[in-house]
């Protein structure tokens, strides 16, 4: 912050009717720790003003580095009209030169409109009429709380990712906790979890930690990310999720106010957003401020769905604690016996067996699930943005259309489909996931917790142990609440997955694929379904299996560290690869839930 010092300085060392030019960090125009600073600036008065934003250098890339220039008087005429270039949607140095040079954005603004506005920011371009939102009621008023979350002082000690951690101690020993993430509203985001043993006594009583915003979890709240390089996005968060410092909340007393959430998500927001948090940081001295106007007009079930449709799109990845199983297996299901699409298999595959479910129907399926939940979301925020625009009588200054890049569920895209139903099946070849049975079934317990076998089911023994890596096939049971249940496709015993350049082993990786598409989709269509995975991947090969299983040699643990990696806490794989080297002689994959001595 020594660039505010040096403001200050300079204005120290100017004459009366002096000049002081300069040119800084825009970041005292806006942030609230630089409210004293501006409310100094404005005794005396801004004769212009050359608002830079990024990119104002072509020697400094990116948007961290935004500047302002502005040349100020040792003086105080009232009613005085400063004039004010904003600059800062041109990319490029000689972008922002050409805009000022013609004269284009120019405004005359006298600063003292500037103390309407919460936090006094120097907010020239705004229309008087939204000056005036700012005498409404605001968020803080509507809610219980706004505030940060915790800090531990130590993420590495405290903070797991929560694949990471063996499933059977959440809620015992950790806890799910939202950190920030990427853009994204409505729902999801959350991937950690957080040791709060004992009530978080350890945490609570460590030094480094600040945890006094603890009093307020497991109630009924919605989280931001605090710091975004793009738009602000809010999400509803489950009250048994704890939120972070970077990560804030808008906490509920009571029953959560899912009108403020779709206010939140407006693009009025975004706009007031723009005047009071022009930055990469949105604080929760921001979001308490926004004024709020009568909500009696919004629809509560638009919301909700919104929720619900965000909610879907995030648990049908693995990487959601709530995913149950692929979206290409559930979608196969009902279509063996060939009765609800006879006429699409007929159409793309003529007379195939109706014993068999070709992958690309259930691909296809996806695709128009994707897209219709797309559309449904994208024509219910453009509804709710109508809805505020109108509240707020903003017609002539805000369009309601939501572009599809702000749109944050996904699209049906092949390739990443593809890939992450291979994923889905190295899980089901580990014992991670099972064709019988929803969401986790093995994932840091015993494997004879999960799975019995035949020859042990009546005699109550355990199936660990060398001996039992020789069994027959069909003789491995899954345990259920209803009993036993025989594997429809048994999971590796040893927790060793061999990937080789030929198909050397019996339990070779690509043959295991093979076994596990047959169960799936039927086994007259396993050429189909392989040939069809291939072209989805695009890796060089002469045969499908050939591409498929350079795929796994080349490609699949990097894709696998991608998946299982998040932004600050780098690549956290539970899939864990073993090579030889770069002649591609042997590979394999084990389990980390399952690593012992054996293994």
């Amino acid at each position: 912050d020594l660039f505010a010092v040096f403001i200050e300085r300079c204005h120290a060392m100017t004459k009366k009717n002096g000049f002081q030019a300069m040119i800084t960090q825009q970041a005292w125009m806006f942030l609230s720790s630089f409210e004293k600073l501006r409310e100094k600036m404005m005794l005396t008065d801004t004769i212009n003003m050359a608002h830079l934003g990024a990119r104002a250098f072509e020697e400094i890339g990116g948007e961290v580095v935004q500047t302002t220039t502005f040349v100020r008087r040792y003086n105080h005429i009232q009613k005085y009209k400063a004039t004010y270039y904003r600059l800062i949607e041109p990319t490029s140095q000689q972008g922002k030169e050409d805009m000022f040079l013609t004269g284009g954005n120019r405004y005359a603004v006298e600063q003292k409109n500037f103390v309407k506005i919460p936090g006094k920011p120097v907010a020239y371009w705004v229309t008087s009429r939204f000056v005036e939102m700012f005498s409404n009621n605001t968020v803080e008023e509507y809610a219980h709380k706004v505030c940060k979350g915790g800090f531990t002082g130590n993420n590495d000690k405290y903070l797991r990712l929560w694949f990471e951690i063996a499933s059977d101690t959440i809620s015992k020993k950790w806890n799910k906790y939202s950190k920030g993430g990427s853009f994204r509203k409505w729902y999801g985001n959350s991937l950690h979890v957080i040791d709060w043993a004992d009530n978080g006594f350890e945490l609570k009583n460590d030094p480094h930690s600040g945890v006094g915003a603890s009093k307020y979890y497991g109630m009924e709240h919605l989280v931001w990310s605090g710091i975004s390089t793009g738009l602000p996005s809010f999400r509803y968060d489950p009250n048994n999720v704890f939120f972070d410092d970077v990560s804030p909340a808008v906490v509920f007393n009571g029953d959560f106010n899912w009108k403020l959430l779709a206010l939140l998500n407006s693009n009025v927001v975004i706009q007031i957003l723009k005047i009071i948090a022009p930055t990469m940081h949105f604080q929760a001295g921001d979001i308490k401020v926004i004024p709020v106007r009568n909500l009696k007009p919004v629809n509560e079930n638009i919301i909700k769905e919104n929720v619900k449709l965000s909610r879907i799109d995030w648990d049908s990845f693995e990487n959601s604690w709530d995913f149950t199983e692929h979206p290409l297996v559930r979608l196969s299901k009902g279509l063996w016996d060939g009765t609800n699409v006879a006429c699409m298999m007929d159409y793309y595959y003529g007379e195939l067996p109706k014993a068999s479910c070709p992958l690309e129907i259930s691909w296809l399926l996806w695709q128009g699930e994707c897209n219709e939940r797309f559309k449904k979301l994208k024509s219910n925020e453009e509804e709710l943005n109508r809805i505020f625009i109108d509240i707020y009588g903003l017609q002539d200054e805000l369009t309601p259309e939501v572009e599809d890049k702000d749109v944050t569920v996904r699209k049906a895209d092949l390739q990443r489909d593809i890939k992450s139903l291979l994923s889905y099946a190295v899980g089901c070849m580990f014992g991670r996931y099972s064709l019988d049975k929803e969401g986790l079934i093995l994932a840091g317990q015993s494997f004879d917790t999960c799975f019995a076998q035949a020859s042990n089911v009546a005699a109550g023994t355990s199936i660990t142990g060398a001996s039992s890596l020789h069994r027959q096939p069909g003789s491995l049971y899954l345990k259920t609440d209803n009993g036993l249940k025989k594997c429809s496709f048994e999971p590796d015993m040893d927790n060793v997955i061999p990937i080789t350049d030929e198909e050397y082993l019996d339990d070779d990786i690509v043959t295991c694929l093979c076994d596990w598409l047959k169960v799936v989709y039927g086994e007259d269509t396993l050429e189909a379904n392989l040939d069809f995975i291939a072209k989805a991947l695009g890796n060089k090969g002469n045969t499908s299996r050939e591409i498929i299983r350079n795929y796994f040699l080349n490609d699949f643990f990097k894709d696998h560290c991608q998946t299982y990696s998040v932004t600050g806490s780098g690549k956290r794989p539970i899939y864990w690869l073993f090579d030889s080297g770069k002649q591609n002689g042997f590979k394999a994959l084990i389990y980390m839930h399952r690593y012992d001595a054996d293994t």
